[in-house]
């Protein structure tokens, strides 16, 4: 297993067990390491747009906006999981 693949499933470990007063802690992932951060939790099988919220009155979100503009947790990066 690589370095990098390493620290980041031990970041995800750490943050899964992690228990915080304010609720979940949240992250901030873009580019590279969001991508990685898909692959740790989704495997293979993700998409980077998320129907979950989707309504004719809501604009349809990525990823990109769910986790790169703003600060997001697991719970929602496991969305975009198939």
């Amino acid at each position: 297993m690589k370095t990098s693949h390493f620290l980041l499933l031990t970041l995800l470990v750490l943050t899964l067990t992690m228990s915080s007063e304010a609720g979940p802690p949240g992250y901030i992932f873009c580019g590279r390491r969001l991508a990685q951060i898909l692959q740790i939790v989704c495997g293979d099988d993700y998409s980077t747009d998320n129907n979950e919220f989707y309504t004719h009155d809501v604009v349809k979100r990525s990823i990109y906006d769910d986790c790169c503009t703003k600060v997001c947790t697991f719970d929602v990066i496991k969305l975009y999981c198939n």
